[in-house]
């Protein structure tokens, strides 16, 4: 295993939170969206 500095850890989680945080926004608009045409 090598060794991964800590840049590229933070790159990594960021990179990993702003990918969840876009689907999550995503998944709320489509969930809004769906309650408007209920």
């Amino acid at each position: 295993m090598r060794n991964i500095s800590p840049v590229e850890l933070r790159k990594h989680s960021l990179g990993v939170n702003s990918s969840k945080r876009e689907s999550l926004r995503r998944h709320f608009n489509l969930v809004e969206k769906q309650n408007v045409y209920k």
